[in-house]
């Protein structure tokens, strides 16, 4: 329709691009509840800037040329800002698999490789995007824990897509069709666990979606052809070399895009075994040499560590609306900072069935609560638990409906209050109770029952076969007498409920998730008295 009224579709030209203002969606509020690092993510105070030739009207016109809020066309060169250049290595690889894709009998399995900061993740977002000219869908499996593209830290996943991704990843986090928690931001920890959720996710689209009849190449009757992209890690010295080989030993590939440098040789991959270039018993893969990106032409603005933190903020502040994709509706709420939000409440003795599993760090049994109090950890369920609750398509709906009605309603009439009573009356109490007076609180120490307990290495983690990844939580807050996590995730109920067990691994919580960004902070933080607030020195960076 946009075409048609424009009268560009009567018009011979080979591209078309069309800019909508999406300020509904709420992201840009990150920038007032994170640290100074990030303040100005999405203005451009520093492009097309006043130059000693330029008028204060001339540079007006270029800023407001489009009429399109957030959207800042470049009209010179930026200090800081850089061209992203299509090299002809990637056109050429590109174009080869999207012929194959034709050609195949079966969908390619891409294995994208390389050091870190060469240009995987661009490079991976560039072939999807491709792809999805030719395929109704692609998959794609996340295997950076590190740096991961669609879910935040910690996790690797196996992700849908019907349609283009643009932006930073934490402009676009998804719900992932399988996902699995490692917990940390590397697989040194364990990985032989990592491997075996990596493999499971490949057995899980061949399964499902290479060959499944939901969407597989017999689905309905149109032939389909969803191949599949797995970027790997940028760790390809040592032990991660040694990964990336066992990750192609399962994986088995039919095409291989391989970054090289002409310039930095240490950004180059050793030589590839004999056992990857002439597998016995199987076609061998398509090796493509892609260049890498120069890194002093890479923006240097951001660490690994700041697009991890902004991811987190993007996951626990988003909205149902976003995983849905709901227009006109707000994807992210960041008006009310996290310590704000009324928490769901976890009872151990019936909700986590499982119990609780502690991927790092030697933390005794007596002390496992004060280790879970305050941290990150990981949402797991059953599959075939997960499998059953699809079902009840009835729930789903009633919950759809009538959810965030009840919420608001509990959190506009008695919320704070609730925070205030709690706060002035029991706070203290439980703090001596359960820290100070151990002695003189046997009767209810007794009653207190501890959730089971799995540290590791001393029990397996869970089987990736059995158990998947639902989401991260943060426990805000435990009451140990009524044996219940105060939980915040952006989880629904539906999904909560399909819960039996929770991962701690080693990700910290961001300072800034602790902080009280709203404007009236005057009579002190979430309803505490100043007096009463805990204080901490955090130096901020510019």
């Amino acid at each position: 329709d946009l075409l048609t009224k424009s009268g560009f579709i009567k018009k011979n030209f080979d591209t078309i691009l069309a800019f909508r203002e999406m300020t509904w969606c709420g992201i840009q509020g990150i920038e007032k509840i994170s640290s100074s690092c990030f303040k100005g993510v999405f203005t451009a105070e520093y492009v097309n800037s006043s130059r000693n030739n330029q008028s204060d009207e001339t540079i007006f016109i270029k800023r407001n040329l489009f009429q399109v809020s957030g959207f800042y066309p470049i009209f010179e060169v930026i200090s800081g800002l850089t061209l992203l250049q299509i090299s002809d290595s990637w056109l050429n690889a590109t174009n080869q698999l999207a012929t194959d894709v034709i050609n195949y009998n079966v969908p390619p399995i891409s294995v994208i490789c390389g050091h870190r900061n060469v240009g995987k993740s661009t490079f991976a977002r560039y072939l999807l995007n491709n792809l999805l000219n030719f395929c109704p869908k692609v998959a794609y499996i996340e295997s950076d824990v590190g740096q991961s593209e669609f879910t935040p830290s910690g996790s690797i996943s196996l992700n849908i897509f019907n349609s283009p991704i643009f932006g930073p990843p934490f402009t676009h986090i998804q719900q992932p069709y399988r996902s699995y928690y490692i917990g940390s931001n590397t697989p040194l920890d364990d990985p032989d666990y990592y491997l075996d959720c990596l493999r499971e996710l490949v057995i899980v689209y061949r399964r499902d979606i290479a060959c499944g009849p939901d969407f597989g190449m017999h689905a309905g009757e149109e032939l389909q052809r969803i191949p599949l992209i797995l970027n790997t890690h940028g760790w390809i010295k040592g032990m991660g070399y040694d990964l990336f080989l066992r990750i192609l030993d399962f994986t088995k590939p039919t095409h291989l895009f391989q970054f090289y440098s002409s310039i930095h040789s240490y950004q180059n991959l050793p030589p590839f075994p004999t056992s990857v270039i002439t597998p016995p018993n199987e076609d061998p893969p398509k090796i493509a040499l892609v260049e890498a990106i120069d890194p002093s032409k890479v923006s240097t603005k951001y660490t690994a560590a700041d697009h991890r933190t902004l991811a987190l903020l993007s996951y626990f502040y988003s909205t149902p609306a976003m995983l849905s994709k709901q227009e006109n509706t707000k994807w992210w709420q960041f008006d009310k900072p996290l310590i704000h939000h009324s928490p769901w409440c976890l009872d151990w003795t019936k909700g986590l069935t499982k119990g609780v599993f502690v991927f790092s760090g030697d933390v005794p049994w007596s002390q496992l609560l004060y280790a879970l109090n305050g941290s990150i950890v990981g949402l797991v369920g059953n599959i075939l638990d997960v499998d059953v609750n699809e079902s009840c398509e009835m729930v789903d709906e009633m919950v759809d409906e009538n959810a965030d009605k009840m919420v608001d309603e509990m959190v506009d009439e008695n919320a704070d209050e609730m925070v205030d009573e709690m706060v002035d009356e029991n706070a203290d109490k439980m703090v001596d109770e359960i820290a100070d007076k151990p002695e003189t609180s046997q009767e209810k120490g007794r009653n207190i029952q501890p959730p089971r307990y799995f540290p590791c290495p001393d029990y397996p983690p869970p089987d990736p076969s059995e158990y998947l990844f639902l989401g991260l939580a943060i426990i805000r807050s435990i009451d140990p007498v009524a044996h219940t996590f105060h939980i915040l995730t952006p989880l629904s109920y539906v999904e909560l409920q399909k819960t039996c067990l929770i991962v701690k691994g080693s990700l910290d919580l961001p300072t800034c998730f602790m902080l009280d960004h709203s404007n009236n902070v005057s009579t002190g933080v979430c309803g505490v008295p100043w007096k009463r607030v805990p204080y901490m020195n955090l130096e901020a960076r510019e």
